[in-house]
């Protein structure tokens, strides 16, 4: 498991049989490390792993995960929003102001207010993986400064 950052660590975690899930992983690696498990996000091949997933049914093989460390709910960031058009070419970067307790829905409205693209026609990604519009956005914000990716659809 490696940590993507400008300070990139790997880690090679002995688990044994005790670690089915990934909540198991988690808590294994909060043990080992001190890195709170609620903190933390698990990404393989551009899916986010959620606690209650398997490990064994996933095959996954050495090196395949990545793990990152969420922001506080309380914490303000500066998002970069990189907007795409579909049908081709890039409107300018925005920058927002959002605390990582606001849903992603909250960002969408605030898109919605510089560039006037209706939610609806936005689609995020972070990590190269989708936003869902009920999630936090401390699900997706785990670098700083957070990069968001937006294509008008």
């Amino acid at each position: 498991m490696s940590t993507p950052d400008n300070n990139s660590k790997k880690y090679v975690i002995d688990v044994g049989n005790d670690v089915k899930t990934v909540k198991d992983l988690k808590s294994h690696f909060e043990k080992a490390h001190g890195f709170p498990s609620d903190d933390q996000i698990i990404v393989r091949q551009n899916e986010i792993l959620y606690d209650a997933i398997r490990l064994d049914l996933l095959g996954v093989r050495v090196g395949e995960m990545e793990l990152y460390r969420k922001i506080s709910p309380d914490e303000s960031v500066a998002v970069k929003i990189s907007p795409e058009l579909v049908e081709g070419g890039r409107l300018p970067d925005l920058v927002l102001s959002i605390t990582g307790g606001k849903c992603v829905s909250d960002l969408k409205l605030m898109i919605q207010k510089e560039l006037g693209v209706p939610p609806s026609r936005q689609y995020l990604t972070s990590m190269k993986i989708e936003m869902k519009n009920e999630l936090p956005l401390r699900e997706y914000i785990a670098e700083k400064p957070p990069r968001f990716f937006l294509k008008v659809t």
